[in-house]
């Protein structure tokens, strides 16, 4: 039997870990900040001395490399690998062990030998995309992908990739319940609350399933932010259709799309030019 595999980037102080665990045979969080870290250990000591979770205190990059990493000393969340553009003040610099996604996915491979990946999530403050591009450029497709989407690079590369059915999950804000089947044999349903900061279900939890030309018309729509994309190819039913709304932008579909980057433009027009012809 294949072991179920959870790689959590950007673990914070473990808002997604009780959910995990309960979906996972082994869950990896990886987690920069060393005072978040701490907040998992503590919480979680028993899990990680059954060695059902291990934590990483690194950085996921491009390259393999001692680098720097920018604690917010007020919210966690806003840690960040950048070097902070403004407010210098609200942030603390430390030296942290920076690894790409293979290398971390090879460590544990060969730590406890699974076969495939059951869910990567990735929230890493504007960077999920170099992760992406990573695992899409090495064909690394777990069953299930979560990253959150505030920049344009993330969206393309979502829609690049091989998946073909996504779920959309807008930012948790506030302590939500989420119903599970356990792991037992007995099945029975297990309530977990998801925490603030959250990245929300994923899989047999979420009901709603989009194709490609249905998430790219939400964005038009809706506009990047704080908004996870659950992705997979396991077979689902897709949900109503989304139409981009041409009195979001008044100067019309072409004009808007012209706005987004080169790169956006080449992949997508000719693909998903039929979205105005549904209008």
């Amino acid at each position: 039997m294949n072991k179920k595999i959870i790689f959590d980037i950007g673990a914070n102080n473990g808002q997604n870990l009780e959910y995990y665990l309960c979906k996972a045979d082994t869950v990896i969080a990886v987690e920069p900040n060393k005072n978040c870290i701490k907040k998992i250990k503590d919480k979680f000591h028993q899990k990680i001395a059954d060695k059902s979770l291990y934590v990483e205190e690194c950085a996921i990059s491009k390259k393999k490399k001692l680098g720097n990493f920018y604690i917010n000393k007020s919210k966690s969340v806003l840690s960040q690998i950048d070097k902070p553009k403004e407010n210098n003040n609200k942030f603390t610099k430390i030296k942290i062990k920076h690894k790409t996604i293979k290398e971390l996915i090879n460590k544990y491979q060969k730590k406890i030998k699974f076969k495939k990946i059951y869910l990567i999530k990735i929230d890493i403050e504007h960077h999920d995309y170099i992760i992406l591009d990573q695992l899409f450029n090495n064909k690394i497709l777990p069953t299930y992908l979560s990253a959150e989407i505030q920049n344009p690079q993330a969206l393309i590369q979502i829609l690049k990739s091989p998946y073909k059915f996504f779920s959309i999950i807008d930012g948790i804000n506030k302590n939500t319940t989420i119903k599970i089947k356990s792991k037992n044999s007995d099945k029975k349903v297990k309530k977990i609350i998801s925490e603030i900061h959250s990245a929300g279900p994923f899989g047999d939890e979420l009901r709603q399933w989009y194709n490609k030309e249905q998430i790219l018309a939400y964005f038009l729509n809706n506009g990047l932010g704080w908004i996870d994309i659950c992705c997979t190819n396991e077979k689902k039913q897709i949900h109503k259709n989304i139409f981009y709304d041409q009195n979001v932008h008044r100067q019309g579909f072409r004009y808007h799309i012209r706005k987004l980057i080169p790169s956006f433009i080449n992949m997508l027009m000719l693909k998903f030019i039929k979205i105005k012809n549904k209008l």
